[in-house]
């Protein structure tokens, strides 16, 4: 504020509104904790609340454009011959970064100051020698960083591909011209940057792998640890083998994730050169390579080992390149790289989808036989598992018909096996194509497919209870019954204190090395213990890291309750395939668990698999439905639709020239008018016709019910609102039944409210409120199709309103003459 002025209640200014300046200043105010400078100003300007002016406006825009030319800023100040020895002045500065200080000083003057004019100036001076230095060192820091970096990354094939390349873009907006303030960005934004040199990060990176064994945890794992932020369960580490025999075969591996790194990035960029430079690389190490390697280890281990392994990694870098040639559509190249696989790899668990995506590929180029030979063969295999043995049936049974094959397979009849179908009806928010699919729930707020369905099941499904879960629950159940088999004394799975799983759990070995552990736990589950082993594993254990376990989101009620009412024998089954084969059946688990307690504390379990409109089944979902219904439990498929007001407007359109072929060119408008009048039948057609719209007009009337309801008094009890909404839709259904029985309903009634009623509520209202609710985000074409159906609306409702009035006028003055 200007100190020369001077503010006054009687300015004869105009006046301003009192609840804005009020607003004004209390912001301000709010402001005044982190900013003390302005402290005084405001304190002035809050004098004048009840009675503020253009004039006290200006003096507070005033403040503002202050803080904004301030944000970065430095105080200074001094007392005067504070030292009683020497007359010497104490005089300090601070500087901040937005409410941070991040430089200061407090010290006495070198000099004795005649006046505190003096005083002062000497500790302004001081400030802004010591702001120049800062500027001075923060500039050289910055341009040497600027100029370095690019520099470095472009020489460096570093291993944070995704942070590097976000640098590598700042960096070349900046070379290029395009962002030439980069520097000045960074000093008015960052703190003191330190950047490790290139050969320590790969010592820190290699340090971290070797002692981790995945590319997830880094040595903040250690810091979480000592602030109790997470606690990783015990166990023993027992070593007999080492993870690498050699240092030929570490640095190999870590060559194999630079190229698994490297071709992520040039995905990214469609760089389809390179890619299949990579593509090439890999292949030719997995084609030198001895078949199943596993030389340096022998038995269970050899698994899980070969997990860290070259050639491992380099079958991961060939699927990347099978997606990529099958988008590219080189089928054959593909072919190839698929081939090759399935000859190297012959006890692995991907086998199935590669044998798959090998069928697929060779019916693409027309090699129909050869493509049903590789799926027949797939079933075979050993290796071929879950979803990809339904998968490879499915495409058998379509491929293998006469003339190919004249022998109906085996498996026909169990995987054409009936699954029940529950279908819901839904009110869309959404339904568009790619989306995930959004409905308006009980309450009218917005759910998912699986919330509605959860809906259903409590109401009129038959008052289950349950949990939207997927495979989140079952893993969790998995987790805790089984936790003592999970972190057995079992060597070389675990290397570290800091796993949350041992590292054979997705294979063979896991259920191999502990069979006895595992079927004696599973004989208790299957004799109804398992409630009491969930309860001692989770006191045990709760809060404890644990692969698939989820203890936030589960209660330990609800497991209690899932437990008791799936019964032993049926979760001891799940328990044992996810034991046998834990990394091909951890996924595609149904997505509701429900269950229902009957009197004598016993209950039913019940799995569904909700899809919405336009989805199906994949074949991991199908072939978990075939098993969970091989163990006995109850599964069915509820499938959430809406109808379609294309469809239902074919249907009425195709009804209209049957009645036309049907009765010529007399027939009257409703088609039950056309029909022998003397016959018994016409007269219950007539009346069912008559009863059928009120629940027409019911659901029609709804929204308006609603709204009514929700517009009443929050004071006023539910009760009392649900008895008002029920009173107005009665009423307005015995007005449109009282319509029917006076006057001609069928000729002119139905055409009048149809104009009135039906054209609003399925044309007008729905375009003109879509519009309205995404105005901002509605294209071109969307705006000009909305505006379009709601003028043709309204010219079927005024014509058709019209029209009817008129006939209907006439009607009446006919009856009363």
């Amino acid at each position: 504020m200007n100190p020369k002025e001077k503010l006054s209640k009687d300015d004869g200014a105009e006046k301003v509104d009192e609840t804005y300046f009020r607003s004004f200043i209390g912001c301000l105010m709010y402001l005044t904790a982190t900013r003390p400078d302005i402290l005084y100003v405001v304190s002035i300007l809050s004098r004048f609340m009840h009675c503020p002016s253009e004039v006290h406006v200006k003096a507070a825009k005033r403040i503002v454009r202050y803080i904004k030319g301030t944000i970065t800023y430095g105080y200074s100040d001094s007392e005067w011959r504070g030292s009683k020895d020497d007359s010497k002045s104490t005089s300090g500065h601070c500087f901040s970064l937005g409410s941070g200080i991040f430089s200061w000083s407090c010290k006495k003057q070198d000099i004795v100051a005649q006046s505190t004019a003096e005083a002062e100036f000497v500790a302004a001076t001081t400030a802004k020698i010591s702001c120049s230095q800062i500027r001075i060192s923060w500039k050289i820091r910055v341009n040497n960083f600027v100029a370095q970096s690019h520099k470095k990354i472009v020489q460096n094939a570093d291993y944070g591909t995704r942070k590097q390349d976000y640098i590598a873009r700042v960096l070349g907006a900046y070379e290029s011209g395009l962002c030439p303030n980069l520097p000045s960005k960074i000093l008015g934004k960052t703190g003191s940057c330190i950047r490790i040199s290139a050969s320590a990060e790969s010592v820190f990176w290699r340090a971290e792998r070797l002692f981790f064994l995945n590319g997830e945890q880094d040595l903040s794992a250690f810091l979480l640890v000592d602030l109790g932020i997470v606690k990783y369960p015990s166990y023993n580490c027992i070593f007999t083998d080492q993870i690498f025999p050699d240092r030929n075969s570490l640095l190999s591996y870590e060559e194999a994730i630079e190229v698994a790194q490297v071709i992520d990035e040039f995905l990214d960029e469609n760089n389809n050169e390179l890619v299949s430079r990579c593509i090439e690389i890999s292949a030719g190490h997995v084609s030198s390579s001895v078949e199943e390697d596993n030389s340096a280890h022998s038995g269970p281990m050899a698994a899980f080992l070969s997990f860290f392994s070259a050639k491992w990694v380099h079958s991961k870098v060939i699927l990347l390149g099978v997606s990529f040639l099958e988008h590219e559509r080189r089928y054959k190249d593909a072919i190839d790289l698929l081939k090759l696989l399935l000859v190297k790899f012959k006890s692995d668990r991907r086998r199935g989808y590669w044998t798959l995506r090998l069928s697929i590929d060779l019916e693409h180029v027309g090699c129909i036989d050869d493509s049903l030979e590789v799926a027949e063969k797939g079933l075979l295999d050993p290796w071929v598992r879950s979803g990809s043995i339904v998968a490879l049936q499915r495409r058998v049974l379509r491929l293998g018909k006469p003339p190919r094959r004249w022998k109906t397979p085996s498996f026909s009849d169990s995987l054409n096996r009936k699954i029940v179908e529950v279908h819901v009806q839904g009110r869309p928010v959404n339904c568009k194509t790619g989306v995930k699919n959004v409905f308006y729930g009980e309450d009218g707020e917005r759910c998912g497919v699986e919330d509605l369905a959860l809906e259903y099941y409590a109401g009129e499904g038959g008052c289950w209870q349950g949990v939207h879960t997927e495979s989140g629950i079952w893993l969790t159940i998995f987790g805790i019954l089984m936790w003592d088999v999970l972190f057995a004394d079992v060597p070389n799975v675990f290397r570290t204190k800091f796993q949350i799983a041992p590292l054979d759990l997705e294979t063979d070995s896991f259920y191999e090395a502990r069979k006895g552990l595992v079927e004696a736990l599973l004989d208790k589950i299957e004799h109804g213990m398992a409630e009491e082993l969930l309860i001692m594993s989770w006191e045990s254990h709760v809060g404890t890291a644990c692969r698939g376990v989820n203890w936030d989101k589960h209660s330990l009620s609800e497991l209690r309750a899932a437990v008791t009412c799936i019964g032993g024998i049926c979760l001891a089954s799940i328990c044992r395939n996810l034991a046998q084969d834990y990394r091909s059946w951890s996924s595609g688990m149904p997505d509701l668990l429900l269950w229902r307690f009957h009197d004598d504390y016993s209950g039913e379990a019940k799995l569904v698999e909700v899809k919405g409109p336009r989805d199906r089944l994949s074949e991991q979902q199908r072939a978990w439905l075939l098993f969970l219904m091989d163990c006995g439990f109850t599964v069915e498929v509820c499938k959430v639709s809406i109808v379609s007001f294309s469809l239902v407007t074919t249907l009425y359109v195709s009804l209209a020239f049957m009645g036309a072929k049907l009765f010529g060119p007399q027939v009257s408008s409703q088609i039950t008018l056309s029909m022998p009048h003397d016959k018994i039948i016409t007269k219950i057609a007539l009346w069912a016709t008559i009863l059928t719209p009120m629940t027409k007009y019911a659901l029609e009337f709804a929204p308006f019910a609603i709204e009514l309801e929700e517009n009443l008094p929050s004071s006023m009890k539910s009760k009392v609102k649900m008895m008002i909404r029920g009173l107005v839709g009665s009423i307005l259904l015995l007005v449109i039944l009282i319509l029917a029985l006076c006057v001609p309903y069928f000729e002119h009634v139905l055409s009048l409210t149809g104009s009135l009623v039906s054209v609003g509520i399925c044309l007008i209202f729905p375009c003109a409120f879509y519009t309205k609710i995404f105005w901002g985000e509605i294209s071109k074409k969307g705006l000009v199709l909305n505006v379009v159906l709601i003028i043709i609306g309204v010219f079927l409702g005024v014509v058709g309103t019209v029209s009817s009035s008129k006939l209907l006028v006439r009607s009446l003055k006919r009856a009363h003459d």
